[in-house]
């Protein structure tokens, strides 16, 4: 099932969990962005070994293996919210249903605040309820 889009001050929220977040740091008067910072977690690649894939070919009925391209394109990943207090940067990513591609794009963003020693709090808030202890978190966090 796909999330509604819903729109608000000209900007284009994927949900309604991103749209109940942006009101709430309105709410409460804490400055973000949203969608505005990308980050490349694997660079563009170019493999040297074939690669073939099913694809349809004219005069077969059934798919046949053909060799594409060996360019790999970069996997790019762009939170929802980024508040930074204190030179702090908490990270928001409102998901209600985590998909197969998020929870591999996670793991590779952990591994980036990692090896880049990103100062951040990493949030997935996926209740309205848990937008609110995001709140909570921000507020009450101590540099």
């Amino acid at each position: 099932m796909n999330a509604r889009k819903h729109v608000k001050n000209g900007v284009t929220y994927l949900s309604g969990l991103e749209l109940y977040c942006s009101d709430q740091l309105d709410l409460h008067k804490i400055p973000y962005e949203y969608e505005k910072e990308t980050y490349v977690l694997q660079e563009r690649t170019v493999v040297s070994q074939p690669i073939y894939k099913p694809r349809k070919v004219k005069g077969f009925k059934v798919k046949q293996l053909v060799q594409i391209s060996k360019i790999c394109l970069p996997i790019r990943y762009t939170p929802d919210f980024i508040v930074e207090k204190n030179g702090v940067l908490f990270i928001i990513e409102c998901k209600g249903l985590e998909t197969d591609t998020f929870k591999i794009k996670l793991k590779l963003f952990k591994k980036y605040m990692h090896d880049n020693d990103l100062n951040c709090v990493y949030m997935t808030p996926s209740t309205k309820t848990q937008v609110r202890q995001s709140i909570e978190i921000i507020q009450n966090h101590k540099p």
